[in-house]
């Protein structure tokens, strides 16, 4: 089994993987997002949430500018996608849920 750690880190949001059993560092540091837009509104733009997505996959939510953004990473990470509608979401108005059933 293996868990993640998402954090963001002045103008980046990074991803860690470990090993459950003994806590060691599983692959590589990610990098999911870096961008200096972060420092415009502190705020509100940043690291919104993250879930589990199935036995390997990790959903992470960031806002930037007022926009959501959403990323899948399983063994490699997806592309982010733009996840809102036409209106300015504020990052404490981001969650995610996981349905342990899948």
């Amino acid at each position: 089994e293996k868990f993640a750690v998402v954090w963001q880190d002045n103008n980046a949001i990074r991803l860690q993987r470990f090993l459950q059993m003994d806590c060691n560092k599983y692959g590589d540091e990610v990098l999911l997002n870096q961008s200096s837009d972060f420092w415009s509104t502190p705020a509100d733009s940043g690291l919104a949430d993250a879930a589990r997505l199935g036995p390997s996959g990790i959903v992470v939510a960031w806002v930037l500018n007022g926009e959501v953004w959403v990323q899948v990473v399983s063994e490699q990470p997806g592309q982010a996608v733009l996840a809102h509608g036409p209106e300015k979401t504020q990052r404490s108005q981001v969650r995610i849920s996981s349905d342990p059933a899948g």
